[in-house]
């Protein structure tokens, strides 16, 4: 038997204590034997505390903590500077450990990230307040970054893994005011304060995470897109999370308790209560392969992609585009090893008051709140789903679970299988409404096109590729050689968004061309203003005509390179005023 009893115990109990002596030593109640005994647990809980281990992170830490407070508030005792070294040195390598070389935190639960920063920054103000000073702030900086990144557009945390969403605006301030981090200032204040950051969406490669927001004000668009695991996680990779104009649409669904309650291993253990594909009735491996190989992302859209083996037999990989600011389009593949038949379900979870209506031609499922935004789900090829509205459970935190519906999209078959869905949010006031159907794709087996109609007058092209095409992909009458392109318009304007290709051409029309691949290319045309508007992160202003890409616009007077107005040249009907690189 311990002398001290279990670990936790020990740093709880001396935490607990430290802080009652604090109060009770200039009380005439406490007597001299009652001190003494109180400072000789102190003591001999200090020896304990300085050599006992646990395999349990969060233990480890309690533990070391109390260690801290005794060697802080009892410099008396002898042992007490080499204490404070030892729970300082163990608590700043501890954070370093806990974190990917991204900056990402190891345990894939959004309210463990959120408790370890929270105590860490806690026990630097602490040290400061008493005249020390623990190391490891700039890991906790690295930290901090990616809770502000994760969090919510308006300030609440996205609640994944064994967590629920809650306002993470308070930790922030506090991490802004230990760091003197103005850009953590500004997401813990909405804006009001800070500087904004340097960037919107991001990616963190070795946490497996993505996040493609419009911006960092409360009204912005969010989709986090995971493949992350560790410690408290969920099968749960490649699941989605959207907020839309102030409201979860997509949310996490929480995990309500670590009891072996059935809603509980519903919300932790199965695949089925995540926003991804369950592959056969099965919860996904945590021990298989995956990783993100395509993001990128500028002013007007961003597109990631990740695959993933956790369910063993079938590799799964989905694609998101994001159209700024606010539409998205996911695509998933489902890549068998075998020739048996499988069955491939993709859920959409949603909140407790959503109440999800599916179109019985469409198969679209819109959300009908009371009151807010709403969603629209829209998936191609309706005549090969079974779309169904299905009972699960919402936790917004622990030990409070209610009720709620979700939509699944159903399709078996053998051989690979694809899914290809739009994502409409809309705001308080408006319905979104969009049908997508499927466009038949030459030149690649393993490429998917759309046509979305949003109006009489308004609609758009897609077309994605999952392997590199060695071609042109002819889709509808638009032609194009790279990975994934979005082509709207309306009866004024014209948008092409263009990833990993050289050219695109309308029937026999070369709209652009570029001797390099356009990583991330976005192209807005308004004849009737006669201006074009080009972006991408890795554009430059240049009139070389050897280097600049060609865009089709022989109208045009007016060119903007991301944002700012650039000179062009003309050769032909085309306009040359930007390069890749």
């Amino acid at each position: 038997m311990r002398p001290f009893g279990a670990r936790a115990d020990t740093a709880n109990r001396i935490l607990n204590l430290v802080y009652a002596y604090e109060i009770l030593r200039t009380s005439s109640s406490l007597t001299a034997a009652a001190s003494t005994a109180i400072l000789r647990t102190l003591e001999k809980s200090g020896q304990y505390l300085a050599i006992a281990t646990s395999p349990t992170p969060n233990w480890m830490q309690a533990q070391k903590q109390a260690l801290a407070e005794i060697a802080i508030h009892f410099p008396e005792f002898a042992a007490s500077p080499g204490w404070l070294t030892n729970a300082g040195d163990f608590l700043t390598n501890q954070l370093s450990q806990a974190l990917y070389p991204d900056g990402g935190y190891a345990e894939a639960s959004d309210g463990y990230a959120t408790g370890v920063a929270g105590t860490f920054v806690g026990l630097v103000n602490y040290f400061a307040a008493n005249g020390h000073q623990l190391g490891g702030t700039k890991d906790l900086g690295r930290l901090a970054h990616f809770l502000a990144d994760e969090n919510f557009p308006g300030g609440w945390g996205p609640g994944y893994g064994d967590s629920g969403s809650a306002d993470r605006r308070p930790l922030l301030t506090t991490l802004a005011d230990a760091l003197d981090d103005e850009e953590l200032r500004y997401v813990a204040t909405d804006g009001k304060k800070g500087t904004e950051p340097g960037h919107d969406s991001v990616l963190y490669p070795d946490t497996r995470v993505a996040v493609l927001r419009s911006g960092w004000r409360p009204d912005a668009s969010y989709l986090r897109i995971n493949a992350d695991r560790g410690p408290h996680s969920h099968p749960d990779e490649l699941a989605v999370t959207v907020y839309a104009h102030g409201r979860q649409l997509l949310p996490n669904m929480g995990a309500f308790t670590y009891s072996n309650d059935p809603r509980s291993n519903w919300l932790r253990m199965t695949t089925e209560s995540h926003t991804t594909v369950e592959i056969d009735g099965k919860a996904q491996t945590s021990d298989s392969a995956a990783k993100f190989d395509l993001f990128a992302t500028n002013a007007v859209f961003d597109v990631a992609r990740a695959w993933s083996d956790a369910t063993p037999g079938v590799r799964h990989t989905r694609s998101v585009l994001f159209m700024h600011p606010g539409m998205w389009i996911v695509s998933d593949r489902l890549d068998p090893a075998d020739t048996a038949s499988h069955t491939y379900r993709q859920n959409w979870h949603l909140l407790p008051d959503a109440h999800p209506a599916i179109d019985a031609t469409t198969k679209n499922t819109g959300t009908t709140f009371p009151q807010g935004a709403n969603l629209l789900i829209a998936p191609a090829r309706p005549e090969k789903l079974t779309a169904q509205v299905r009972d699960g459970y919402y936790s917004p935190a622990f030990y409070n679970i209610t009720d709620t519906k979700y939509v699944t999209y159903t399709r078996q078959g053998s051989g690979p299988t694809v899914f290809d869905t739009l994502l409409l949010p809309a705001p308080e006031g408006t319905r979104p409404q969009a049908t997508v159907e499927h466009l038949p794709v030459a030149g690649a087996s393993d490429a998917a096109a759309l046509a979305i109609t949003f109006d009489a007058h308004r609609s758009a092209t897609y077309c994605i590729a999952h392997a590199a095409p060695r071609g042109a992909l002819q889709f509808g009458r638009y032609g194009f050689d790279g990975t994934v392109t979005y082509l709207g318009q309306d009866r004024h304007w014209q948008t092409w968004l263009l990833h990993g290709g050289r050219q695109l051409t309308f029937r026999n029309v070369v709209l652009v061309s570029s001797s390099t691949p356009m990583t991330d290319v976005a192209v807005f045309l308004d004849p009737r203003a006669a201006t074009v508007a080009i972006t991408g992160s890795q554009l430059t202003a240049t009139t070389d005509h050897h280097a600049a890409i060609r865009i089709h616009a022989p109208w045009a007077r007016t060119v903007t390179v991301n944002g700012r107005k650039a000179p062009f040249a003309r050769r032909g009907d085309a306009i040359l005023a930007a390069a890749i690189g």
